[in-house]
């Protein structure tokens, strides 16, 4: 069956320059119209990008193999991707904000199309549709406030509070549970505990030093920084030396087990491998409410990773 998407999307920039009597922003547009056959590799796809009479764009996508809603997202997520590289490929101030495609998925439409019907041709389309508004109060008024400092894990928070895709984000705020694995008082808590005595150290020191392959000789070597306890069981009790030993999300509180950092860190080995899911519960029920935690505490415990 094929299917005609169509959907709108704007061009916005990651960020603009503003400093005193000074701004930089960087715009574009689009050379329209644009069409192509087999977009992505995609055979039976076809791809037209037009600028709307309130001079938005959006795309139409023709397809005889994107029927599933999961797929045609899932497409156009690739395609705004691509887009937004090209967009960027010979970009000369990055410095002034990279644009990116952003798309207006409330606008989204998937229509069956007739065997004879013209692939471009308007399609009257009706659906139901929900928009959401909510609308938080927030008061910088905060017995908090005044034990606050400054921690570069802040950056690492903004830097996934403010990435566009989820993947990204998840990226951003799993480096703070790497920042505690690397910290002074991490070292101290677990690396007295090693895998390997001093007997055993030594025999593995005298063969990877036996070894011409610089790449075998230092994974041998890095046995030796290995201890008896596993990574999600270290992590959870570093963790757990913040006082923080219960998660809130979804109205309920759940208490952060091994299991749960396992799950966290599945979710990191995830972003890199082709054809794995991406774990997006994982990603707002439990990451982020975690490293919310993490971050306040640190912000109010200067010192909190010293040995």
């Amino acid at each position: 069956m094929r299917v005609k998407i169509t959907c709108p999307f704007s061009l916005p920039s990651s960020h603009e320059i503003h400093d005193v009597g000074f701004r930089g922003e960087n715009n574009i547009k689009l050379t329209l119209p644009f069409q192509q056959e087999n977009f992505l590799g995609i055979i039976g796809t076809s791809l037209e990008i037009n600028q709307g009479e309130d001079d938005g764009y959006y795309f139409t996508v023709v397809s005889d193999s994107l029927g599933q809603k999961s797929k045609q997202i899932s497409y156009l997520e690739m395609v705004a991707e691509y887009l937004s590289f090209l967009i960027n490929k010979n970009e000369i101030n990055p410095i002034y904000g990279n644009n990116f495609v952003q798309i207006e998925w409330f606008e989204f439409k998937a229509v069956p199309l007739e065997e004879d019907a013209e692939p471009f041709h308007d399609v009257i389309h009706m659906s139901d549709a929900l928009a959401i508004s909510s609308t938080r109060l927030v008061a910088f008024e905060d017995d908090k406030l005044s034990q606050l400092t400054y921690h570069d894990l802040l950056r690492f928070y903004f830097d996934g509070l403010r990435a566009e895709h989820k993947k990204s984000k998840y990226f951003h705020w799993f480096l703070i549970l790497e920042f505690l694995e690397n910290s002074e008082k991490y070292k101290a808590m677990f690396n007295s505990n090693k895998l390997f005595d001093e007997d055993e150290t030594q025999q593995l020191k005298e063969a990877a030093n036996q070894m011409s392959d610089g790449v075998k000789k230092g994974a041998i070597l890095n046995l030796l920084s290995r201890t008896k306890e596993f990574r999600n069981y270290k992590l959870l009790k570093m963790i757990n030396t913040f006082g923080i030993t219960h998660i809130n999300a979804l109205g309920t509180t759940e208490e952060i087990s091994e299991v749960t950092i396992k799950c966290l860190s599945d979710g990191r080995n995830a972003l890199f491998h082709s054809g794995t899911d991406f774990p997006e519960p994982i990603l707002w029920n439990i990451l982020f409410p975690l490293v919310t935690q993490i971050v306040e505490h640190v912000s109010c415990n200067q010192g909190c990773f010293d040995a």
